[in-house]
Parts: structure tokens; sequence; C-alpha cells
């Protein structure tokens, strides 16, 4: 059993950044779901702790983070209810462009471009190979996913994908560049994971992490295989650490996220200005945060319960990603659709549910929008001539 400290806090497994003392700030209520990243529910009353130490927030556990995530991935298929490769898309600002098309554009003009060979680690479905193939089509390929099959899903139309290993005892390298898409945060040892990843690059080869970022984000609390919720600070430590010379570490590159890119190259001096650039302005302030957002996301679950009610019990979903999971596993058969902007997604189904384009969604069932408060907003605006009812997330 755990054991209490004279904070009134409880004890579990050691930081799995720094070692030091992991503390529970806050536990999800046992009525609010969680959700696996590849939007299928889990089960409720998660555990989020924050190291006394360094501050990072993570699972707290006190059994084996690889045992309690492998019943998670056991039957794990990132975004089975697209007919593309899974690429995630942003029509708010744009015609929907990928994500990962967006921050391959950012790492050209922040790093220098791979000539050798890429690994891109945690290939999932394939996006971020197919991203890559497009980015830089003449260098060779690898990928690295021990529980998704990219090569059937998206590998076969791409030509410079020379294999996909199952772990890293097969990687040979070296490599010019290492893409982690949406890998670190899964990761249950983040140290060993980036040295090894060194120890595969070239000579100034270049290191390219992609995280949620859980101060714009607090839904990201609710995923059960996220083990960490990093900040800008504790990606930059990590990579220090490892033998890392740190150039961008940067949070508006895509909403919601950290994009990080590193360097095996020797550093040159670096003034205390360049190096601030790369830390969050709310680093600190996000340490506390958390207990809030815990706060927030019971707010959403009764707002959702509240909105089924009033909707007469019939409720369409804005949302086919983690949190439109997390939608249906509270509101359960009174979901009777979906909405999607994404083409792919588009005429499919989710959790045995019909994916609407907006255009051909029934206009007399309410909507509710699964975004944060912010990105809900913008998405009802841009709707603000339709005669449908939406609700929106409460303000934080």
């Amino acid at each position: 059993m755990p054991n209490p400290t004279s904070s009134g806090r409880t004890t579990v497994k050691p930081c799995i950044a720094c070692g030091g003392q992991v503390s529970v700030i806050k536990s999800l209520s046992t009525l609010i779901p969680c959700v696996v990243s590849d939007c299928r529910p889990w089960m409720a009353g998660r555990m989020i702790g924050q190291c006394e130490q360094c501050g990072l927030t993570q699972r707290a556990t006190t059994g084996s983070h690889e045992a309690e995530t492998g019943e998670m991935y056991a039957d794990y298929e990132m975004y089975s209810h697209s007919s593309g490769s899974g690429d995630q898309k942003s029509f708010l600002d744009g015609a929907g462009r990928g994500r990962t098309a967006h921050i391959l554009d950012f790492l050209k003009e922040h790093a220098t471009s791979p000539n050798t060979a890429i690994l891109d680690v945690g290939s999932g479905s394939g996006s971020g190979l197919a991203a890559i193939a497009a980015a830089f089509p003449k260098v060779p390929l690898d990928g690295l996913e021990p529980f998704d099959d990219p090569s059937s899903r998206a590998g076969n139309n791409i030509d410079s994908l020379r294999t996909v290993h199952r772990g890293w005892d097969s990687v040979s390298g070296p490599y010019d560049l290492i893409t982690m898409f949406h890998v670190f945060e899964h990761v249950p040892d983040p140290l060993p994971a980036l040295e090894r990843a060194r120890n595969h690059l070239s000579d100034s080869g270049t290191l390219l992490i992609q995280v949620p970022y859980f101060p714009d984000n607090p839904f990201d609390l609710l995923v059960a295989d996220h083990i960490s919720h990093y900040r800008c600070i504790d990606i930059d430590s990590l990579l220090r650490k490892a033998g890392f010379t740190p150039l961008e570490i940067r949070t508006d590159v895509v909403r919601k996220e950290i994009t990080a890119i590193a360097t095996t190259a020797t550093s040159s001096s670096e003034s205390g200005a360049e190096a601030e650039k790369r830390v969050g302005p709310d680093d600190e302030a996000a340490k506390s945060l958390v207990p809030a957002q815990i706060e927030w996301l019971t707010l959403v679950h009764q707002h959702i319960e509240s909105s089924l009610q009033e909707s007469g019990g019939s409720l369409g979903v804005y949302g086919t990603g983690p949190v439109g999971a997390w939608i249906s596993a509270i509101a359960g058969e009174n979901v009777a659709f979906f909405i999607d902007d994404d083409e792919d997604r588009q005429g499919s189904t989710f959790h045995k549910r019909p994916i609407f384009a907006h255009a051909n969604a029934p206009v007399e069932t309410p909507v509710y929008l699964g975004f944060v408060p912010e990105i809900a907003e913008k998405v009802r605006k841009k709707w603000s001539d339709d005669k449908r009812r939406f609700f929106s997330p409460p303000a934080p």
C-alpha cells in the first residue's frame, strides 16, 4: 500500500525522469472514465502525481508502468476509423493540412536536413512515415513500431521505406534524423530512451520530439497510456542530461503541443537569454495547474450529462479523437453520430456511430463540441450561420 507523507499526499513509485519522490496531487474521480490514445474508453480513477524534486507531472503508480500499459496496447490500433494514414489535420487555420507536415517544415527551418537515413520511432499507423517521406523523398527511411502495423496501412505507398523494426535490438543506424511524434509521453524510461536514440544518431544528427502540452490541454490528463505530461522545462532538462544540445523547444508550432528539436553536435557557449527562449513562460506556474484542471474535467463531465438532459437524451459529438471517445464513454448510447472535418474519416464509424461531414449531419440533433473552450468557440464561430444547437465545454 502507498505510504502517506507528512504533507498528506501519497508516495508512489519514484519519478521516471530523476528518481525523486512522486506524490499524488489529485486523483480523477472514480466516476470519470479515461481513454487510451487510440480512442478507446478505459477505466476511471486515474492517479496523477508530480515529482517533488524536478516537478514532472506523471502517471502515479505503485506497480509496473510496463504491466499497466501492456493491457492497453494489446488491441492497439491508431485511428482505425480513418481511411488515410491517420495524421491529424487542422481545419481552423487552413484547408486541412496534416500536422506532421507542418512540424517537418518547422524542422527544415531550424535544423540541418538529413542525407544518410531517417528513423521514425513509434510509427503507429504510418502517418509520420508518409509525411517524412514526402518531406525528404530521397532519404532512406526506417520505422520502429512494436504494436501497430504501419507497413500494411501506409508502408506500401512509401518508396523510401526500407524496414519497420519491431524493437531497438534490430536497429543499427547511424541516422541523421530520429523523430518521435507523440511517442515520448508513452515512454516509462525517458532518459535511457533519449540516450539510446543519441547512440543511433550520426555526429551532428538531429532529434525531433512532439508531445502534448497539458497546460493548454487539460484533456491530456485523461489519456491513460500517457505516462508523462511534459512542460518545456522537463524536455529541456532531459535532453541535456542525455547529452543533447536543445535547439528549439516551442509551444507555438502546433496548438496544445511541444515541439522540441535537439542535436548531438557540441554546443558553443549559450547565453542565458537564448536558453530562456526555449523554456515556456508558464513552466513554473504549470506545476500548480493540475488540481484545477482535474476540477475542470469534473465540471465538463457534469456539463456533458446536463447537456444530454437539455437535448432530450440525444447528442452528436464534434471530433473523433480521444476527447470524442471520452464524451462517448460518458454519453454511451445517447450519442447519435459524430462530426469530423477530415474527409478521410467521414463515411466511416466511430464507436459504432456514423461520422458525418458537418454539412451532412442531422440538424435537429444538438452537438457537443469536443475541444478545449478556446477551440470550441472558434468552431462555433466558423458555423455561426448554422441552425443547429452547439454545446461547448464550460470555461475553466
